[in-house]
């Protein structure tokens, strides 16, 4: 199992990831408050301002510090490390 960095030591499996939002816009923000509101949120960004929503295939949501074009970078980067024929 793969996994990329999210910011501040915290990493995320790669393969349970559906989307990434920015965490500006205002229908994110009420998804983030419906993921904290269920229990099913954690935030990893210490402390800092959150840009990004993550949520992933197991029902879970956070958020990161890192803006999300950086965490696919992250994750492109990745795959380019490991050989992945699949990088897209």
């Amino acid at each position: 199992m793969k996994f990329f960095d999210v910011g501040f030591g915290f990493q995320v499996a790669v393969d349970d990831v559906s989307a990434m939002l920015p965490y500006e816009v205002d229908s994110v923000y009420r998804t983030y408050k419906n993921y904290r509101d269920s229990g099913k949120f954690m935030s990893m960004c210490r402390g800092r301002k959150a840009r990004t929503l993550i949520i992933t295939k197991s029902g879970m949501a956070y958020t990161s510090a890192y803006k999300s074009h950086d965490l696919v970078r992250n994750i492109q980067e990745l795959k380019l490390l490991n050989g992945d024929p699949d990088n897209e």
